[in-house]
């Protein structure tokens, strides 16, 4: 072959050569593996309840207030918020059918942020209840693509007359 001649190639090798591309066009423009991550690691005793208060009334009402704390200090993303989800629920314990919930969502810092809630389900029909206050916080590094949780429940009952 002379240098004057166009190089030729054979269907067989530009088959070979694109199969052997494809790969590596798809690693080259794939998402880098850290941030593809998305692990969940559970985080425990971060989330902490200083107190958990109920009030039944005579007027089939449960009345309440509670106050948790974030205390994360290591592994916390910094400068991120965590995301809190609290849920307060009594379910009467000779119906489990009768339930009643309130809840919310709020976005704290990390260490030693506290947050207060006040409550007040209405239209309790009377009798003995069980009641669970959960608090659940989530919080995503946007480095990594990691999703750290945790979550603490109070378990208390009380009468509705």
């Amino acid at each position: 072959m002379s240098h004057d001649e166009p190089m030729r190639m054979s269907r067989r090798s530009v088959l070979g050569a694109a199969l052997w591309a494809a790969p590596a066009i798809v690693v080259a423009t794939g998402v880098p593996a850290r941030a593809a991550s998305g692990d969940n690691v559970y985080v425990d005793d971060v989330l902490i309840f200083n107190n958990v208060t109920l009030y039944p009334e005579n007027n089939g009402a449960i009345g309440g207030n509670f106050s948790y704390r974030v205390d994360w200090t290591d592994g916390f993303p910094e400068g991120e918020l965590a995301q809190c989800t609290w849920n307060v629920t009594a379910t009467k314990n000779d119906d489990p059918d009768v339930s009643l919930s309130a809840g919310g969502t709020e976005y704290l810092p990390n260490a030693g942020t506290s947050a207060n809630h006040e409550f007040e389900l209405t239209d309790v029909p009377p009798g003995d209840y069980t009641f669970v206050v959960t608090v659940t916080a989530t919080v995503t590094d946007p480095e990594t693509g990691t999703t750290y949780y945790t979550t603490t429940e109070e378990v208390q009952t009380v009468t509705v007359v």
